[in-house]
């Protein structure tokens, strides 16, 4: 709780600091640099461990910044988290700068399952409908799970529309 606290001051800040242009940029990079912190256990290391001098982290971070090619906002953005001793909960700051970034560009993020891959021509007719649903313009993350049988689940932050034959048959189970 006290980590998202923190992790929302700080993205808060970092939007003030950006116009709508760039915004979007800035958090996709935001994105890619925490979940690459998670994932690569040598920069963790380096990153996290207090005995490796500010300057070296710092270094590092230029480096990952200049070797992506993020824009300069970005490296910024790292380096401030950096310095204030909060590189260990990027991945939580970036999670709330989306939030926000979505919300002043009326965007929304949508888990969605589906039985199947999806054609371009279904892919497009559900973004249609979760346009419709929301009033936002839907980032869709589209998973695929056989298990549902057939048809699509939708996450909308808490909400779930459950369209799966799988729920369907569960339902028919339970009503006899």
């Amino acid at each position: 709780m006290k980590e998202t606290a923190v992790a929302l001051r700080y993205a808060n800040a970092l939007a003030n600091c950006f116009d709508s242009a760039t915004l979007d940029i800035v958090n996709n990079e935001l994105k890619e640099i925490a979940a690459l912190i998670e994932d690569n256990q040598e920069l963790r290391a380096v990153l996290l461990n207090p005995a490796i001098p500010l300057d070296v982290k710092q270094k590092t971070i230029r480096e990952i910044v200049k070797q992506a090619n993020y824009k300069s906002e970005t490296g910024d953005a790292l380096r401030t988290i950096l310095e204030n001793g909060r590189i260990d909960i990027t991945g939580v700051i970036a999670g709330e700068f989306e939030k926000l970034v979505f919300k002043s560009l009326g965007k929304v993020r949508v888990k969605v399952t589906s039985a199947a891959e999806l054609s371009d021509e279904e892919s497009g007719s559900l973004q249609g409908k979760l346009k419709s649903i929301t009033g936002l313009d839907p980032v869709v993350d589209i998973n695929v799970d056989p298990s549902i049988i057939g048809g699509v689940v939708a996450q909308i932050g808490s909400l779930v529309y459950d369209g799966s034959i799988k729920s369907q048959l569960e339902a028919l189970r339970i009503k006899t």
